[in-house]
């Protein structure tokens, strides 16, 4: 059972929590911990005679964060997943990591018929697939419009639904392995905010110039992006990079959200003086994220968590696989990973207490 009073690291994590819209009590963190779940705060000396005093431990507000999100009464505890419990560092056999992953590949395959035949029929399969979940689904969301909405930058109109739902099956046809035409491709990363608009027409006409050079190689990516490639990539990679990989992926969108959602809090006209455990987000740190390299390529685009906890796994696989498809991306997102961390870290420390 947790102290009547939560100690200052636990009450620092519990604002921390609720400057993100999310609600715990000391007695879940307790129980999260008691469950192995979420580690216990360390400890600093204050010198001899001195007692000690609890410190907040950067991995524990990114866990609590996530138990917070999805933990709901009658629901499954989060971390009951293998991949979520993988990406945490929990233990888990390779058989079950690699049953998992393929399970979670073999989910996309099934909503997007991507065992279907290369043949017409197939590809028509695929196609109806692909706009059938784009009817439901939305394209990721652009954090440069957050950045840009808190910092002055210019407005970044959302494209109509009707354009958002045929960049969104063209998107899904890819993944599917099914066949797309390049122009259609290009269109769709324009609207999703992966391509600007204005470079569609110049990458067509070298797409357009390497056809009729034979020295054409666009069928390469769109390859690339395909389920059958990230189960190649599934099938070659080790566990330890697996391991390396979905807990960057998961990482990396619990501190960049935290980061953002305080530095609302912060442009928005919070008193710092009031809340001094919370991270010290200031326009010139919001800045600096956007400044940041890894933030343009890879960032914006993979923000936040899915609120349903069927899609996390299936986010955690792809993202993960993705990383281990390009050569040096995943060194270079733990990298921005921490550069995040240490964004997030709260300055507070706490008053002491009894030894």
């Amino acid at each position: 059972m947790p102290r009547s009073q939560p100690s200052r690291a636990d009450a620092a994590l519990l604002a921390a929590l609720a400057a993100q819209g999310l609600h715990a009590s000391p007695y879940q963190l307790e129980r999260w911990r008691a469950t192995g779940l979420l580690p216990r705060n360390r400890r600093r000396g204050l010198g001899r005679g001195r007692g000690s005093a609890s410190e907040l431990d950067q991995t524990a507000m990114a866990r609590a964060s996530i138990l917070a999100r999805y933990a709901r009464q009658g629901r499954r505890l989060v971390g009951g997943h293998v991949i979520e419990r993988f990406a945490l560092g929990m233990p888990v056999t390779e058989d079950q990591v690699r049953a998992a992953f393929a399970a979670e590949l073999d989910r996309i395959v099934n909503r997007l018929a991507g065992d279907a035949p290369a043949t017409d029929d197939g590809w028509q399969q695929r196609y109806d697939a692909a706009k059938q979940v784009a009817r439901r689904e939305r394209l990721p969301a652009d954090g440069q419009a957050l950045l840009d909405a808190l910092l002055g930058g210019p407005d970044r109109p959302e494209p109509p639904p009707d354009a958002e739902r045929a960049a969104m099956r063209t998107l899904l046809q890819t993944i599917a392995g099914g066949e797309v035409a390049q122009e259609d491709l290009l269109q769709a990363m324009a609207t999703a905010g992966w391509l600007p608009e204005a470079e569609v027409r110049s990458v067509l006409a070298d797409h357009y110039a390497a056809q009729l050079a034979g020295s054409d190689t666009c069928d390469q990516p769109i390859a690339a992006a395909s389920i059958t490639r990230l189960r190649e990539v599934l099938q070659a990679a080790s566990l330890t990079d697996l391991q390396r990989a979905v807990a960057a992926v998961y990482l990396t969108r619990v501190f960049q959200t935290i980061v953002l959602l305080v530095g609302m809090a912060r442009l928005g006209g919070l008193d710092q003086t009031r809340m001094p455990a919370w991270p010290q987000i200031t326009p010139n740190t919001m800045r600096d994220l956007q400044d940041d390299p890894m933030w343009w390529g890879w960032g914006r685009h993979h923000i936040g968590l899915p609120l349903n906890q069927s899609g996390l796994p299936m986010v955690l696989v792809v993202d993960a696989l993705r990383l281990l498809m390009v050569p040096g991306l995943l060194p270079a997102v733990e990298g921005y990973r921490d550069r995040l961390e240490r964004l997030a870290h709260a300055v507070d420390h706490g008053d002491p207490e009894p030894g």
